[in-house]
């Protein structure tokens, strides 16, 4: 099949249309921001310049640009790949003239994408999630603990973001000093619970699981390992909310009780969806054509190294069906490997399409600054 895809970042881009392109699909993107470094890579059939500026562009411009390199190209879907492009498609999705890969109702994303509201919402469904507060500030946060009103050990992250800024773990009164200087505004704090991360990526349609993988990351690998209590509680949470399409749960599991706290969502690709199509289920590909299984797919127990572990796994005559996928990954672009390892484009600290710049293009969207 032949797709469009839109790209305002690099990293989440290139993997997530790497995993695409594992499927057979034919990909020309459409870039803005770091997405153009995607430009270099041999494996997209084509690239253009995306012109769209989802901080000042209304949704009429990305609409005339998308329908025409349709027509240029013959694609027969459009797809996101990161943040930014999820919510675009999911506004103009019902005005361009081809389908888009599975999204959620743009109130839905909204919802999920927001910690606070996500939170909210696992409560109405009786999913457990760690004790939330909201405060204004960091300020306000220092006054409850001064207070009582709170006490340690805490997370505190902005309502909205991603990729881990802003998060702060204080377990100690050392670890106070973060609180009072933070930048965001309003901060989510919620009671740490120590434990095992574990997260769940997801394909859903019409509040059915579809496909699932659970994941622990830790010594350079991905380990995958089913959780059928973390299963049951995300097959609740899709059939309450009616989700479509890709997701990426964080959890926790609690040292010592074994219960599992839902702890946020990013409802679009994830950064580490291609060690998940290395385990043997491809999610990217079933979001532009879904299985027709009876009951959700999901990936046998295995363990799949990452670049850094590849290397001393292959040396040790470590040979597994998932370290093989990862050496035809890597060869199969040495350009896209290249670009990774010295950050040509680094999409945390870039001008353009760096983190901040995604997060006000969202903000422009989610508003409605846009339409």
């Amino acid at each position: 099949m032949k797709l469009l895809a839109i790209a305002f970042v690099y990293d989440l881009a290139y993997h997530t249309l790497r995993c695409v392109r594992s499927g057979g699909h034919e990909v020309h993107v459409l870039g803005s921001g770091t997405g153009r470094g995607l430009r270099i890579s041999p494996r997209f059939a084509s690239f253009r310049d995306l012109a769209y500026d989802p901080e000042h562009d209304g949704f009429d411009v990305a609409v005339a640009e998308i329908t025409k390199r349709i027509a240029e190209t013959g694609a027969e879907l459009v797809m996101p790949t990161d943040i930014v492009s999820t919510r675009l498609l999911i506004a103009i999705r019902h005005r361009l003239p081809v389908g888009t890969a599975l999204l959620p109702s743009a109130a839905l994303f909204d919802a999920v994408n927001n910690k606070q509201h996500f939170a909210e919402l696992c409560e109405s469904y009786g999913l457990q999630t760690p004790e939330t507060w909201v405060y204004a500030n960091g300020r306000a946060v220092m006054a409850a603990l001064e207070d009582g009103t709170l006490r340690l050990p805490l997370v505190v992250k902005p309502v909205v973001g991603m990729g881990g800024r802003g998060v702060d773990l204080v377990r100690s009164e050392a670890d106070l000093g973060r609180i009072a200087a933070h930048e965001s505004a309003p901060l989510l704090v919620q009671r740490l619970i120590e434990g095992r991360d574990r997260d769940i990526s997801i394909l859903a349609r019409g509040g059915k699981l579809l496909a699932y993988g659970v994941q622990m990351y830790r010594g350079n690998r991905y380990d995958f390992a089913d959780s059928p209590a973390l299963r049951q509680m995300i097959e609740h949470f899709v059939a309450a909310s009616g989700f479509e399409g890709l997701a990426h749960f964080d959890a926790v599991e609690e040292a010592g009780t074994g219960e599992i706290y839902l702890i946020e969502c990013n409802p679009r690709s994830w950064a580490s969806v291609f060690a998940l199509a290395a385990a043997g289920v491809n999610m990217v590909a079933l979001s532009i054509v879904p299985p027709q299984a009876d009951g959700p797919i999901h990936p046998p127990a295995v363990v799949v190294p990452t670049r850094k572990a590849l290397v001393k796994d292959l040396l040790r005559g470590r040979w597994s069906r998932c370290a093989r996928w990862m050496v035809g990954y890597y060869f199969g672009d040495p350009i896209g490997v290249f670009a990774d390892y010295f950050k040509l484009f680094d999409d945390e600290t870039a001008v353009l399409g760096g983190m901040d710049d995604q997060l006000t293009g969202l903000a422009c969207l989610i508003e409605g600054k846009a339409a």
